[in-house]
Protein backbone atom coordinates (compact mmCIF):
# COMPACT_ATOMS: atom_id res chain seq x y z
CA UNK A 1 0.00 0.00 0.00
CA UNK A 2 1.38 3.52 -1.09
CA UNK A 3 1.23 6.84 0.61
CA UNK A 4 -1.57 8.22 -1.72
CA UNK A 5 -3.61 4.78 -0.83
CA UNK A 6 -3.09 5.40 2.50
CA UNK A 7 -4.40 9.02 1.86
CA UNK A 8 -7.90 7.88 0.12
CA UNK A 9 -8.22 5.37 3.33
CA UNK A 10 -7.86 8.39 5.54
CA UNK A 11 -9.99 10.30 3.83
CA UNK A 12 -12.78 7.95 3.09
CA UNK A 13 -12.45 6.71 6.74
CA UNK A 14 -13.00 10.52 8.02
CA UNK A 15 -15.36 11.33 6.15
CA UNK A 16 -17.87 8.34 6.56
CA UNK A 17 -16.99 9.56 10.55
CA UNK A 18 -18.40 12.52 10.24
CA UNK A 19 -21.09 11.24 8.11
CA UNK A 20 -22.07 8.89 11.16
CA UNK A 21 -21.52 11.38 13.75
CA UNK A 22 -23.95 13.62 11.53
CA UNK A 23 -26.13 11.04 11.37
CA UNK A 24 -26.67 10.27 14.99
CA UNK A 25 -26.97 13.94 16.17
CA UNK A 26 -23.50 14.40 17.66
CA UNK A 27 -22.55 18.15 15.68
CA UNK A 28 -20.32 19.23 18.95
CA UNK A 29 -17.95 16.39 17.96
CA UNK A 30 -17.61 17.61 14.23
CA UNK A 31 -17.82 21.34 15.21
CA UNK A 32 -14.63 20.62 17.07
CA UNK A 33 -13.02 19.37 14.11
CA UNK A 34 -13.78 22.96 12.75
CA UNK A 35 -17.07 22.45 10.48
CA UNK A 36 -19.90 24.78 10.68
CA UNK A 37 -23.59 24.24 11.18
CA UNK A 38 -24.13 24.27 7.52
CA UNK A 39 -21.34 21.72 6.71
CA UNK A 40 -22.25 19.45 9.05
CA UNK A 41 -25.98 19.57 7.53
CA UNK A 42 -24.45 19.41 3.74
CA UNK A 43 -22.34 15.76 5.20
CA UNK A 44 -25.89 14.50 6.80
CA UNK A 45 -27.37 14.93 2.91
CA UNK A 46 -24.83 13.23 1.52
CA UNK A 47 -25.97 10.30 -0.79
CA UNK A 48 -23.63 7.04 -1.39
CA UNK A 49 -22.94 7.93 -4.94
CA UNK A 50 -21.55 11.70 -4.34
CA UNK A 51 -19.01 10.18 -1.69
CA UNK A 52 -16.81 9.41 -3.97
CA UNK A 53 -16.77 13.33 -5.43
CA UNK A 54 -16.36 14.01 -1.91
CA UNK A 55 -13.69 12.40 -1.92
CA UNK A 56 -11.77 13.36 -4.79
CA UNK A 57 -12.51 16.45 -3.96
CA UNK A 58 -10.59 16.16 0.03
CA UNK A 59 -7.65 15.11 -1.73
CA UNK A 60 -7.02 18.29 -3.49
CA UNK A 61 -7.79 20.34 -0.29
CA UNK A 62 -7.04 18.06 2.76
CA UNK A 63 -3.68 17.78 4.30
CA UNK A 64 -3.58 15.28 7.22
CA UNK A 65 -0.41 14.32 8.96
CA UNK A 66 -0.02 11.75 11.50
CA UNK A 67 3.32 11.35 13.12
CA UNK A 68 3.61 8.42 15.48
CA UNK A 69 7.31 8.54 17.51
CA UNK A 70 8.92 5.71 18.72
CA UNK A 71 8.72 6.87 21.99
CA UNK A 72 4.72 7.31 22.47
CA UNK A 73 3.84 4.13 20.09
CA UNK A 74 6.07 2.07 22.95
CA UNK A 75 4.66 3.74 26.03
CA UNK A 76 1.60 3.14 24.31
CA UNK A 77 2.13 -0.47 23.52
CA UNK A 78 3.41 -1.02 26.87
CA UNK A 79 0.09 0.71 28.77
CA UNK A 80 -2.05 -1.50 26.59
CA UNK A 81 -0.94 -4.60 27.99
CA UNK A 82 -2.04 -3.41 31.44
CA UNK A 83 -5.43 -4.38 32.08
CA UNK A 84 -7.71 -0.71 33.02
CA UNK A 85 -7.06 -0.34 36.74
CA UNK A 86 -3.55 -1.46 36.63
CA UNK A 87 -2.93 1.29 33.83
CA UNK A 88 -4.11 3.88 36.32
CA UNK A 89 -2.10 2.88 39.07
CA UNK A 90 0.65 2.33 36.86
CA UNK A 91 0.76 6.00 35.78
CA UNK A 92 0.43 7.42 39.50
CA UNK A 93 3.01 5.27 40.56
CA UNK A 94 5.45 6.60 37.80
CA UNK A 95 4.31 10.24 38.64
CA UNK A 96 5.12 9.84 42.22
CA UNK A 97 8.58 9.10 41.14
CA UNK A 98 8.12 5.21 41.37
CA UNK A 99 11.55 3.46 40.89
CA UNK A 100 11.89 1.01 37.75
CA UNK A 101 12.78 -1.88 40.07
CA UNK A 102 9.45 -1.78 41.42
CA UNK A 103 7.44 -1.40 38.26
CA UNK A 104 9.16 -4.53 37.15
CA UNK A 105 8.61 -6.67 39.87
CA UNK A 106 4.90 -5.27 40.07
CA UNK A 107 3.98 -4.81 37.01
CA UNK A 108 6.37 -6.92 34.81
CA UNK A 109 7.42 -4.20 32.73
CA UNK A 110 10.57 -4.43 30.97
CA UNK A 111 13.25 -1.37 32.18
CA UNK A 112 12.81 0.17 28.62
CA UNK A 113 8.75 0.01 28.98
CA UNK A 114 9.90 2.29 32.05
CA UNK A 115 12.10 4.41 30.72
CA UNK A 116 9.14 5.62 27.60
CA UNK A 117 6.04 5.59 30.09
CA UNK A 118 8.51 7.87 32.28
CA UNK A 119 10.03 10.23 29.04
CA UNK A 120 6.18 10.04 27.27
CA UNK A 121 3.95 11.50 30.15
CA UNK A 122 7.10 13.66 31.64
CA UNK A 123 6.70 11.66 34.71
CA UNK A 124 9.78 12.17 37.30
CA UNK A 125 12.34 9.69 37.11
CA UNK A 126 16.14 9.26 36.96
CA UNK A 127 18.50 10.88 34.11
CA UNK A 128 21.03 8.47 33.56
CA UNK A 129 24.51 7.79 35.98
CA UNK A 130 25.20 10.34 37.81
CA UNK A 131 28.04 11.80 37.55
CA UNK A 132 31.07 10.39 39.00
CA UNK A 133 32.52 12.45 41.99
CA UNK A 134 36.10 11.13 40.78
CA UNK A 135 35.63 12.40 36.78
CA UNK A 136 35.74 15.71 38.07
CA UNK A 137 39.07 15.77 40.20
Amino acid sequence: MNEAQIRKDLNLNLLLSMSRLSDIGRPEALQGLGLDRRQIRRIRRLRPEQFQKVLFALAQVLEIKIEVTSESLDAALALADLDHRDREAVLELFQAGAPTRLMVDLYGLQRSDCAAIRRYFGCPGRKGRPESVLSEA
